[in-house]
This record gives C-alpha cells, sequence and structure tokens, in this order.
C-alpha cells in the first residue's frame, strides 16, 4: 500500500504560487510608514500585479495584512512579526496552520484556490 502525502497538491501550489509572486513582485516598492517598536506599517506597491498593493500593520499582539486581494488578521505573540519568520526547526511558513491563526470575524475565511472553478474566455 502506498502512503499518500496530504501535503502533495499544496507542495505543487506553493510552487506555482512562488513563481507567479517572483514575477509580479518585480519591481515592487515597500515603504515603510511607521517602525516604532512592535507598531509598524509597512506599505508595498506591485505594478505588475493584478492586485496592485498590500499593507502590513503591527501593534502589540497583532498582525493585519490587508490589500488588493482580502484582508486578514492573526495574533499570537505581542511582536507577530518574529512569529512569522522562519526558525532553524521550520525554514518555511505553514498555511495548514497559519489558517488556524486567523482572528475570527477579521472579515475573511480561507479559501482554496480550485482552477477548475474559474470561467475560461
Amino acid at each position: 500500500m502506498n502512503e499518500i502525502d496530504p501535503y502533495d497538491e499544496l507542495k505543487r501550489q506553493m510552487t506555482e504560487a512562488k513563481e507567479r509572486f517572483a514575477s509580479e513582485a518585480d519591481g515592487a516598492t515597500m515603504t515603510v510608514v511607521k517602525d516604532v517598536g512592535v507598531h509598524r506599517h509597512l506599505s508595498f506597491r506591485f505594478p505588475k500585479a493584478s492586485w496592485d498593493w498590500c499593507e502590513i500593520v503591527t501593534w502589540p499582539g497583532m498582525l493585519t495584512l490587508r490589500g488588493g486581494l482580502g484582508c486578514w488578521s492573526f495574533t499570537r505573540v505581542d511582536d507577530m512579526l518574529d512569529f512569522f519568520r522562519p526558525s532553524p526547526n521550520n525554514e518555511r511558513i505553514d498555511p495548514v496552520y497559519w489558517a488556524g491563526q486567523l482572528v475570527p470575524g477579521s472579515g475573511s475565511e480561507v479559501k482554496e484556490y480550485d482552477a477548475a472553478l474559474v470561467p475560461v474566455g
């Protein structure tokens, strides 16, 4: 009996997303609007992407990512940027774990992309 890796599809989607992001991030800019301890406001512009902009705002115990694709808030530790940084024991972000860290009522639920549902033409 073959063992099935439940992350195979996720790995494929992440590879595609990394390639697409690298292409769309070409020419991107970041502006530091505020950087005072854990109070941060970072603004990004992506001239080659259909979603064109996003912001990361942090304050004690919270991180909100908002932009052209939606708005998500996460809570866990005092400095959420530290929490999102890869650690020596874990070199990547686990999207399944992060889906569980979304703040209820943040305005967005976790969605999975399905190319079969995209209208053609």
